[in-house]
């Protein structure tokens, strides 16, 4: 068989589903039976926005990034030429 790929995005776009569910609280038995599809989308927006997920992101210099305690290239050859 292929991969399937449709308007749903994969085959796995319910395993996904069902995972961020339970990532949120609610069970498989909760999202398949009480909840109708088109309440899914506004309630996982409504976590997302609560709980920050989807900010923008910050960008950071890679010094702060990897820290400062490292080697740093070059460092030699700057010390050597007196700079």
């Amino acid at each position: 068989m292929g991969q399937g790929r449709g308007a749903g995005g994969g085959q796995r776009w319910l395993q996904r589903l069902i995972a961020g569910a339970l990532g949120m609280g609610i069970s498989k038995r909760d999202l398949l039976e009480d909840y109708y599809v088109d309440e899914i989308a506004p309630v996982l927006e409504a976590w997302a926005a609560l709980h920050g997920v989807g900010d923008a992101e910050e960008q950071v210099d890679g010094m702060t990034f990897l820290g400062g305690g490292g080697e740093v290239m070059g460092q030699e050859d700057t010390a050597r030429e007196g700079r």
